[in-house]
């Protein structure tokens, strides 16, 4: 891709040389935005209109592009058009073309400070830059003094945010100029080959971390079989799960803790992931800082090597930013709160190996909501010494000095109270785990109750419509005994009618075997006939009842087995039973009558 490029505060600011189009996501990070505001600026402004969203696998060049005549209005809305004039008002000369940047030349990794680490490349398309700007040995020269200026531990400075964690990671990307590979590797040199596939796939943790998405891409989730998740990928000591909470990006960090990442690896000064998640307002303004902290609970009790928890780093913030220390904060002390009292009264007050607590810190700060909000959940408030003055407690002026809390102490007490912590918090796991099996436990059998209940409920609701239909029980057995008469009045006249068509077809079979005969049979055969003619007739009979019985049955027993389910369940009697004590129901209620 060629572009013309210029800086703005080392905020590279690109525009393509095909077609004219600008970065409006580098725009909006010169204009000193933060992530949060700027992807709602790109979403609400932007993205509604001509664009182009370029992300995953490009580095620097990722982001919203637009067409320059809409790039204009955006740089003005925002101020920001004397800064951006060399690439906005630029027109080139086809007689006077600038000249390319030359591309990074390949070579063998030197010895530097990131010995050990894996060395990266940008991506090598030829950049066009504007030399009446930022000339490239300016740039150069102005990076190199950024970088040996260096920067303060992070713990000392609470006031990062959105904005700087992309700069820092810009840094990071423009600071990786190595190629990949050495150019002098065998194609059959094993070892050269995984360390490549290794930088690679850091390459591409490092093009994610500087992306505006918080979508994981597909080549994050299959990283090399021996990559170590641990190891640091910048000068800080920071591991891609530290960069991955300062993002706040949950997605990402469960798909590293599923690789191994272990949160409580320090960085340089020493900040677990949560402790470094804590200095930037992401978590804060994409409202998931309870997700980080249920996936890596164990940063909220294990002292660093400063003996400090996430709790002493809040307590530390300026006075901008109450409302996300308040918010930290809040959800930690809920999360300790869930367990063990114990472990809660233990991690409140403990002391770093300064000897201060969070309490006195948040007291130093002046942070009075912090304050409350550790007293409500157990933070006790110890005698000050003439070192650690609170703006809430009385100076005392005193003649005898007070001694200094001895160092020695409490390093030998640290391994064994992180050990404390640890049996506390698995004691805490597993029980939880055991209130959380009874608890679907109960559930299930409340959820079988309820069933029951309302199966109940439907039955009873049956019964008194019926009751309700009928006047009383009496009116139910007489429609029963009414129906029992009518049934058998109906069979008879149903008899009468089957025995006409027997008659009528018996009688013309019997003239048609007349008819036929014409020998008379002797006086010796006549009791043999006889007697078979009974008997043909008495089965014609039997055969008749059944088929009353069948065409009577199949109408009436469906209404007569509703009665007796409806008797059975007023009289709490077995179904089965009704008929034989359908005459004994019905003396009780004539003489209860």
């Amino acid at each position: 891709i060629d572009v013309y490029e210029c800086f703005i505060e080392e905020v590279p600011v690109m525009r393509r040389c095909t077609d004219n189009w600008v970065n409006a996501t580098q725009i909006l990070k010169a204009a000193k935005f933060p992530k949060a505001h700027r992807t709602r600026i790109l979403e609400k402004e932007v993205q509604k209109g001509v664009h182009e969203k370029i992300q995953g696998g490009y580095g620097r060049f990722q982001g919203t592009w637009i067409p320059l005549e809409v790039a204009r209005p955006l740089a003005h809305k925002y101020n920001i058009t004397d800064q951006m004039a060399p690439i906005l008002s630029y027109v080139p000369d086809p007689n006077n073309p600038l000249k390319r940047r030359a591309k990074p030349v390949k070579a063998t990794p030197m010895p530097s400070v990131n010995t050990g680490y894996p060395q990266q490349n940008i991506p090598h398309q030829p950049v066009i830059q504007q030399p009446q700007f930022y000339p490239q040995q300016q740039q150069q020269q102005g990076f190199q003094q950024h970088r040996s200026n260096g920067s303060a531990g992070q713990h000392e400075n609470w006031s990062q945010d959105d904005g700087s964690l992309s700069t820092q990671m810009d840094e990071v990307m423009r600071d990786s100029d190595t190629s990949i590979s050495s150019g002098h590797s065998s194609p059959n040199d094993t070892t050269s080959e995984m360390k490549n596939h290794k930088a690679i796939y850091t390459e591409s943790l490092i093009d994610f971390f500087s992306n505006e998405s918080d979508e994981v891409p597909q080549v994050l989730h299959h990283p090399p079989s021996d990559f170590d998740f641990n190891e640091p990928i910048d000068e800080e000591g920071h591991t891609p799960l530290h960069w991955a909470s300062a993002m706040a990006n949950v997605p990402l960090i469960e798909l590293l803790l599923k690789h191994g990442s272990d949160p409580l690896t320090p960085n340089v000064s020493g900040l677990n992931c949560v402790s470094r998640s804590i200095f930037f307002n992401n978590s804060f303004q994409k409202n998931n800082f309870n997700k980080l902290v249920d996936l890596m609970k164990n940063c909220l009790y294990t002292p660093d090597k400063s003996g400090r928890t996430p709790m002493h780093y809040i307590c530390e913030s300026i006075k901008t930013k109450y409302d996300t220390s308040k918010y930290y904060m809040e959800i930690i002390l809920n999360k300790l709160a869930q367990g063990n009292e114990n472990l809660l009264r233990i991690v409140v007050n403990h002391h770093d190996i300064k000897g201060n607590t969070a309490l006195e810190l948040a007291q130093f700060s002046g942070n009075l909501e912090l304050v409350n909000l550790l007293k409500r959940f157990g933070a006790k408030e110890t005698e000050p010494s003439e070192k650690k003055k609170t703006i809430t407690s009385p100076i005392k002026e005193e003649s005898a000095e007070i001694p200094p809390i001895p160092s020695l102490p409490l390093q030998e007490v640290g391994p064994i109270f992180t050990s404390m912590l640890s049996s506390l918090a698995d004691a805490y796991d597993y029980e939880l785990k055991n209130k959380e099996e009874e608890s679907e436990h109960t559930k299930t059998v409340l959820e079988d109750l309820e069933l029951d209940i309302r199966t109940t409920d439907e039955q009873n609701r049956i019964v008194l419509d019926q009751i309700d239909n009928g006047s009383s029980l009496n009116e139910l057995l007489q429609n029963i005994s009414n129906l029992e008469k009518d049934s058998e009045r109906k069979t008879q006249h149903l008899n009468k009618v089957i025995e006409r068509s027997q008659a009528l077809s018996l009688a013309k079979l019997v003239h048609k075997e007349e008819s036929s005969i014409n020998l008379i049979n002797d006086n010796a055969n006549e009791f043999e006939l006889a007697l078979e003619l009974t008997r043909l007739q008495f089965n014609r009979r039997k055969i008749v009842e059944n088929i009353l019985t069948e065409l009577t049955e199949q109408s009436i027993n469906k209404k007569m087995n509703n009665y007796r389910r409806l008797i059975s369940i007023s009289c709490d009697l077995k179904f089965e039973n009704i008929d034989e004590l359908v005459d004994e129901i019905e003396a009780d209620l004539s003489s209860t009558a």
